[in-house]
């Protein structure tokens, strides 16, 4: 059976505080959708950088990928390798020096991806001048079940 594959872009600078991210997606998916997950959803730490778990819905096959990129250079050019229109990205506006990477990245991140697919994480959201669409500036900490479900959401997989 050959499956869907949806990815979520994640470019953090502390990833550290965030690795919580796929696992609390997969669970919420569990616990929503319980007869999706075969073989405890095949879920899979690939590295440090690279998560995928499957679900089974009906007949369709879908693995979810989560892909955090730590470092600027790492996100432009794997996120232009790997994109898919239907993807999702989270993107952390600031890092650790308050340099706005983020932000240098949304404009082009919004021309690959659907734009209502895309989130801005940060620890202040009123810093944020750039125009995005209502509701997709995400104010850390970040609550993980609103966070998983919003994703489910954005993935488009499950009843609407």
């Amino acid at each position: 059976m050959k499956a869907n594959v949806h990815t979520i872009h994640h470019y953090e600078d502390e990833p550290e505080l965030l690795r919580w991210i796929p696992g609390v997606l997969f669970n919420r998916f569990w616990s929503r959708f319980p007869q999706w997950v075969q073989d405890e959803g095949a879920y899979e730490e690939h590295d440090e950088t690279r998560t995928t778990f499957a679900l089974e819905q009906d007949a369709t096959k879908h693995v979810i990928e989560y892909r955090l990129y730590k470092r600027l250079d790492d996100f432009n050019r794997q996120f232009a390798e790997n994109a898919k229109v239907a993807d999702v990205a989270l993107i952390d506006v600031m890092d650790k020096g308050n340099r706005p990477n983020g932000l240098a990245v949304y404009r082009d991140v919004v021309k690959k991806l659907r734009p209502q697919n895309v989130y801005l994480l940060t620890s202040f959201p009123s810093t944020v001048t750039i125009s995005v669409p209502e509701g997709h500036i995400l104010a850390k900490p970040v609550d993980a079940t609103t966070l998983a479900d919003l994703l489910i959401e954005c993935l488009g997989i499950g009843p609407a």
